[in-house]
């Protein structure tokens, strides 16, 4: 990892040493980059920031993955086609990739921090040296040793040729010999860190005097607000005060994401299948597959969803009811079904799969299950992934000042963020003239 950047995803002390006990030479904040000098066994990390040295401890900190560039592309300083550049790359170009948020990757690029698209990246196979080895100049004995790797060093493998390997990260690149590398080994890369600490067991009513009574001839939000209130406003009430948030909130975020509701008519969990995450998990890779059964807007992503379960059928859309999610999620489980799960929102709070290790789950599995056998689970997820580690103080913030297009930008992407912010407002608004009443 030496020569490698990192970043802290929370406020994290940076200390003379590795323990607890040795003194604290600066505060980092959320989000600073730090270069990697050294890892110190599996819990502290050597860095330098801006000149000065000390070590942090790894679990709160986000290693990146190396990838390149699969096309020209603009840098963006926040996730979204028209927003403010701050670099311009070449095809081939390294990054070091970090987290996704809605469809793009957090990237550092020639020294510089933003965003670019996830269907811009490409990333390598990973690799680990069996022995000493030399990283050559080309793909001969014959030529310049650029640097003597020892065993066990990670590299990122982008092609072979006639028995040596292409490796290149923002480290180093080279060729070295095919029969001194193991192939296909676990990246080490973003750390999962802690898992979230257990939110306290309440009853999931909210005491019979605090429920709301509606009156005549209520409003769809009205009834979808005053359900859900009734149903679960003694857990949402109680994990909202641990995270120091108005209940109403979350309340609204709840109603605007799946009008309130856990599961369909029919006991299923709520879901929506996104057609362009499914082809960044799985169809990418099987690109003539994909295109005869899926299709979505090239430039704003989260539209334009057909899908066919036939090549000789006509496209039909995706998104009409809960019936036809699940058909076209049935059937891309077929094709894959991990990739099928990461690519669906989830619950009530349609919390994508892919965030299964924010909520704490080791498997999207994991995940899929407890969403579908519990509405508890889906609100205790919700809540974990408002405090999840890479954005925490930026969701809980944006709800704390009822900043609700600061925070739908931040939970759904920036797609249509003033849209979900008002339409959140409006839940909100709604729960209090209720209770009023």
């Amino acid at each position: 990892m030496s020569g490698w950047k990192g970043k802290t995803t929370t406020d994290l002390n940076l200390r003379a040493g590795t323990g607890l006990d040795y003194p604290i030479l600066t505060t980092l904040p959320e989000g600073t980059v730090f270069d990697i000098l050294d890892e110190v066994g599996s819990n502290w990390l050597h860095v330098r920031v801006e000149g000065q040295e000390g070590y942090v401890y790894r679990s709160y900190t986000q290693l990146p993955r190396a990838g390149k560039t699969a096309m020209a592309l603009a840098v963006r300083n926040t996730p979204g086609e028209t927003l403010p550049i701050v670099t311009a790359l070449y095809e081939d170009t390294q990054l070091l990739v970090f987290g996704e948020e809605g469809g793009w990757y957090e990237v550092i690029a020639l020294g510089m921090a933003g965003y670019v698209p996830v269907e811009a990246v490409l990333f390598p196979q990973i690799g680990k040296t069996t022995d000493t080895v030399n990283l050559r100049a080309s793909a001969s004995t014959e030529s310049k040793i650029l640097e003597i790797l020892p065993p066990g060093t990670q590299v990122h493998i982008w092609r072979s040729e006639e028995g040596w390997l292409y490796v290149a990260d923002t480290v180093r690149s080279g060729y070295l010999h095919s029969s001194y590398v193991q192939v296909g080994i676990e990246p080490v890369e973003e750390q999962p860190g802690k898992k979230p600490e257990p939110f306290p067991e309440v009853p999931l009513e909210p005491p019979e005097a605090e429920k709301i009574r509606l009156g005549p001839n209520p409003t769809y939000t009205e009834r979808q607000v005053a359900s859900l209130w009734n149903r679960m406003g003694g857990l949402l009430k109680a994990l909202a005060a641990h995270l120091e948030l108005d209940p109403a909130a979350a309340v609204a975020v709840l109603t605007v994401e799946s009008g309130g509701r856990a599961f369909d008519a029919n006991g299923r969990m709520i879901i929506r299948f996104e057609n362009h995450v499914f082809y960044d998990r799985w169809g990418k890779d099987n690109l003539s597959i994909y295109q005869q059964h899926f299709q979505f807007n090239a430039t704003q992503r989260w539209q334009d969803h057909m899908w066919r379960p036939a090549a000789h059928e006509a496209w039909r859309k995706a998104h009409t009811s809960q019936d036809e999610e699940w058909r076209v999620f049935e059937f891309a489980r077929g094709l894959n079904d991990t990739a099928a799960k990461l690519s669906i929102s989830m619950g009530g709070a349609q919390i994508m799969g892919f965030n299964y290790p924010t909520l704490g789950y080791d498997t999207v599995q994991q995940m899929f299950d407890a969403f579908s056998a519990s509405e508890r689970d889906q609100i205790i997820g919700f809540f974990n992934f408002l405090r999840g580690r890479a954005t925490e103080s930026k969701r809980i913030a944006a709800l704390q000042a009822l900043d609700f297009v600061t925070f739908a930008r931040l939970y759904n992407g920036p797609g249509q963020a003033v849209q979900y912010g008002a339409a959140i407002r409006t839940a909100y608004d709604t729960f209090y003239r209720l209770r009023q009443s």
